[in-house]
């Protein structure tokens, strides 16, 4: 049967009509998620909160203060020797004056400044020497980080709740920071740093609750390496070897979604898991300490790779 010519109107508006139809449809699924393929593509990653940040630095510095094994110990080699430069620059600006008031006495008067003032001087010296000789208490300056942990968890706490933190999290981060705090009256390095690792562990938790471009496993992975040198070195080796395992579970994930650019950094630090796992395996405390450190560099440098490559990739 042939379409008499009259009724093509009639199909091209069924046509029209139609596509008006799917094309208001395809709107309307964009305006109920709020998103186009355009919009999804210039997504920007969250940016994680200063606070949360701040806590992890803390945690850092107590571990530094008390000697232990972290990540910022290039830090507190600088710190130090900004210590011997101002104490350096001290001295100088004493002898100055020293000499410039022996100039200005003259005669017998000058001589008997310059033995008084002989006297003075070696007797400051001395004194001096005792109080460099004397170590100042890390347990003050690890007092004074734990306060500001206080401050900074209580700053963050509504934050976390607010992204949906379990109650759990929360009360267990609360509970092991008040422990860390008690810690402190025994004035025991050990008991200190495991209580401090402890607080530690909810850090990638935390940061898990951001859609950031870096995976929270590089923390996890902070986190366990730093448990099995302490466990190590507290002679706990089942607790040393249980973190292992986890360590080695964290990094096969993680080492997964690396992009082909940070291939090198992660050969380094996976032979040096390795390493930390076979002396874990001696019972060699020492050796666990000297791998672990390794693996802690190779951590960060893992870790500023990755921070450089989102860089790159939001610049784009």
């Amino acid at each position: 049967m042939k379409i008499r010519p009259k009724r093509y109107p009639i199909l091209i508006s069924i046509i029209l009509a139609l596509c008006l139809v799917l094309t208001s449809g395809c709107s309307m699924i964009n305006k109920i998620t709020g998103k186009d393929q355009k919009q999804q593509s210039q997504e920007q990653p969250e940016k994680v909160p200063k606070q949360l940040e701040g806590i992890e630095t803390a945690i850092e510095t107590i571990f530094s203060k008390l000697k232990g094994p972290t990540v910022s110990q290039q830090q507190d080699g600088q710190d130090e020797q900004s210590g011997q430069d101002e104490q350096s620059g001290q001295d100088k600006q004493q002898a100055t004056e020293e000499k410039d008031q022996q100039s200005s006495n003259g005669g017998k008067g000058n001589q008997e400044s310059k033995q008084s003032q002989g006297s003075s001087s070696g007797s400051d010296q001395s004194g001096a020497g005792e109080q460099q000789q004397q170590p100042s208490d890390p347990f003050q300056m690890v007092s004074e980080e734990v306060s500001k942990l206080h401050f900074l968890w209580n700053e963050f706490m509504p934050e976390a709740n607010k992204k949906g933190a379990k109650k759990e999290l929360i009360e267990r981060f609360s509970d092991n920071l008040n422990n860390l705090t008690e810690s402190l009256k025994s004035k025991d390095r050990m008991k200190t740093m495991l209580a401090t690792n402890s607080v530690h562990a909810s850090i990638p938790d935390f940061y898990a609750l951001y859609d950031t471009k870096i995976s929270p496993e590089i923390k996890q992975i902070l986190f366990r390496t730093r448990s099995c040198i302490l466990y190590a070195q507290d002679k706990d080796w089942s607790k040393a070897q249980s973190n292992m395992e986890e360590l080695k579970s964290s990094w096969a994930m993680l080492k997964n979604t690396l992009e082909k650019d940070q291939q090198e950094d992660a050969a380094k630090l996976d032979l040096s898991i390795i390493e930390l796992e076979r002396v874990i395996k001696e019972k060699n405390p020492e050796l666990v300490t000297i791998k672990g450190k390794i693996t802690l560099t190779n951590i960060e440098t893992l870790s500023k790779a990755l921070e450089e490559a989102a860089k790159n990739n939001e610049k784009k």
